[in-house]
């Protein structure tokens, strides 16, 4: 929706110097409609659903340092939510949104700007032609690199926000340039970097081709 948009909008301020050919997007524009795509989806769906997971995920942790009375346990997510909501009401499953929308929004626009640059520059390594399966795949796996690389770090602070461990993402990131230094802070926030990169880029690759296939098909077959 947000490239459309875009498109129609820079399109008809093209027509009015002259220019009547279809406005291409740049990568600023992928890069502002990706943040914003991401944005959106983190603010409507994905932070209070990331609050409940991490929620789950730390009180398993908790219960196997057996740090967690049987009458404090959580049966799963609607009971975390219903306790969330009668101890700190309705936002209280937005903790952590704040570095959540930040996450998603850079990280999308990364996504979508790693996937177009992709598209354009793997034909001349791989020998492929432009929008090929090879270079989608490539394409994609570098779209899953770019999220995760961006991502990563910050998916770190949303986590030790949302499960209490830490009150907001600058006072952490501080606390660990001044205990480990840039490059030591850095190495904490980028742990588990094996499997975010290892899961990303093939589900991104999976995800973009399968999308580019179906896309493909019903424009050449139900268009």
């Amino acid at each position: 929706l947000s490239q459309n948009f875009v498109m129609d909008f820079k399109t008809k301020e093209q027509r009015k110097t002259g220019i009547f050919d279809p406005y291409e997007l740049t990568l600023s524009d992928h890069l502002m409609c990706g943040s914003i795509s991401g944005a959106t989806n983190a603010i409507l769906f994905v932070a209070p659903v990331e609050y409940v997971r991490s929620q789950l995920i730390a009180q398993h942790t908790r219960i196997a340092q057996g740090k967690v009375a049987k009458s404090a346990i959580m049966n799963g997510p609607m009971d975390v939510i219903t306790k969330t909501l009668k101890t700190s009401g309705i936002f209280g499953l937005w903790r952590g949104a704040g570095v959540t929308l930040v996450r998603d929004s850079i990280g999308c626009g990364a996504f979508f700007v790693m996937f177009e640059l992709g598209k354009k520059h793997l034909p001349s390594t791989t020998g492929y032609d432009y929008g090929s399966r090879v270079n989608t795949v490539g394409a994609g796996l570098m779209a899953g690199f770019g999220y995760w690389f961006v991502s990563l770090p910050l998916d770190s602070l949303k986590t030790l926000v949302q499960t209490g461990k830490a009150t907001s993402a600058l006072s952490t990131v501080s606390m660990l340039v001044n205990r480990d230094g840039v490059a030591g802070a850095a190495s904490q926030l980028y742990r588990g970097w094996q499997l975010a990169y290892g899961r990303g880029s093939p589900s991104a690759a999976v995800s973009l081709t399968t999308y580019s296939a179906v896309y493909h098909f019903c424009n050449t077959r139900l268009g």
